[in-house]
């Protein structure tokens, strides 16, 4: 956690450009909500010509979507900030405007899910959750 779903219509992403903005996105949400890169999860999805429309038409140009699935605990500013530099993010490497990238961010109780054979922390409660986590997986985790 968390996990971004990336779609994009009417442009083609080269395997460099998914892989930066997947870095982009990972550096990102590491720096803007203090939570460890190992949980940064980021999936395309391509919307296949003739699969998107905008008001009932086929838009003219390319868009992008970003929906994120972060946990819930961070103020306002912080979603705000993260928000706002995802945006930019995405519309500097796909060249896609601004206007035309919309981000969506929901906040999913840490509860709520499991990752890594464990239920997730609460956002400042990482350390702890990591320390009870088997030995193979801190492991694996800290090659992140």
């Amino acid at each position: 956690m968390p996990t971004y779903v990336c779609s994009y219509n009417a442009v083609e992403l080269t395997q460099q450009q998914k892989s930066e903005i997947a870095t982009r996105i990972t550096d990102i949400h590491h720096e803007v909500t203090g939570a460890n890169a190992f949980f940064v999860q980021v999936i395309f999805h391509e919307i296949a010509k003739g699969n998107l429309y905008v008001s009932g038409s086929p838009p003219g140009s390319g868009q992008a979507w970003l929906h994120g699935h972060i946990r819930a605990g961070r103020n306002a500013e912080v979603k705000e900030r993260l928000v706002l530099e995802l945006m930019a993010a995405v519309s500097e490497v796909t060249q896609i405007k601004q206007e035309d990238v919309w981000v969506y961010v929901s906040e999913l109780a840490p509860r709520n899910m499991a990752e890594y054979g464990a239920l997730l922390p609460l956002p400042g409660d990482e350390k702890v959750w990591f320390e009870q986590l088997p030995a193979d997986v801190q492991r694996r985790l800290s090659d992140h």
